[in-house]
């Protein structure tokens, strides 16, 4: 599990996380809400080990961490083969690497025949994020941290590649923590949502609080509330 007590982390005179207080979920998809400026993709990059807090601790559970960005982070200038293939740690580069690259597309619905001697520009935006999703997942990480990873794609790409992903956190047994400001992407995805205000977790819904209509609509005015917007206005 990954868990934050009281963690701060501040940018000069700025400070992003204030006394931050989570606990993330052993399996499934946990997902950090929020409008843009409130600390979400701070609290990701502390909880993947990118940036150490000012303050408070992080216990984070034995086991690997993979990270997707919104942006793939694909280097322009190799194949997606050879993109995933740097991902591999040095001792499993040998005669099985191409068989393993080619398990990770499959695992991302990329047929390997008809992408991996294809460069980031000759790949769709949802053919991009799955392969940076393939290269997240290649060394079976036990956490995956993804910093809003669908926000620039269509809407059926997105729909396509959250159902994708639920099933491969399922599969896999990740626990995933995800970052949106996207309120339906959130109930879509999630068993449990954490709400971000000002550095600070301002509420937690779990599943079942969200299931079905008359639930979903109830926790989305109170995340309204909690955020301090107008019933029915989410921008």
């Amino acid at each position: 599990m990954i868990a934050f007590a009281n963690v701060t982390k501040r940018f000069g005179e700025k400070t992003v996380l204030a006394g931050m207080t989570l606990d993330m979920a052993d399996r499934g998809i946990t997902c950090l809400l929020g409008a843009s400026g409130c600390g979400k993709s701070t609290a990701l990059r502390i909880a993947a080990g990118l940036a150490s807090p000012d303050a408070g601790d992080v216990c984070l559970s034995s086991g690997s961490c993979g990270v997707v960005f919104q942006d793939t982070r694909l280097l322009p200038w190799l194949t997606t083969e050879e993109n995933l293939f740097l991902a591999l740690p040095a001792r499993q580069r040998g005669a099985q690497a191409p068989a393993r690259v080619a398990r990770a597309l499959r695992d991302v619905a990329l047929i390997p025949e008809e992408v991996i001697r294809l460069f980031p520009r000759e790949l769709s935006g949802g053919m991009a994020q799955r392969a940076g999703i393939a290269r997240a997942l290649l060394r079976r990480p036990r956490f995956l941290m993804m910093d809003e990873p669908f926000a620039s794609l269509d809407a059926m790409t997105r729909s396509d590649l959250q159902t994708m992903l639920k099933t491969l956190v399922e599969e896999q047994g990740t626990a995933c923590l995800f970052v949106t400001h996207d309120m339906e992407e959130a109930f879509a995805l999630a068993e449990r949502v954490v709400v971000m205000r000002g550095g600070c977790v301002a509420a937690a819904f779990e599943r079942d609080d969200f299931s079905g209509w008359e639930n979903r609509e109830r926790v989305r005015d109170a995340i309204l509330t909690c955020l301090g917007r107008k019933k029915g206005v989410w921008s």
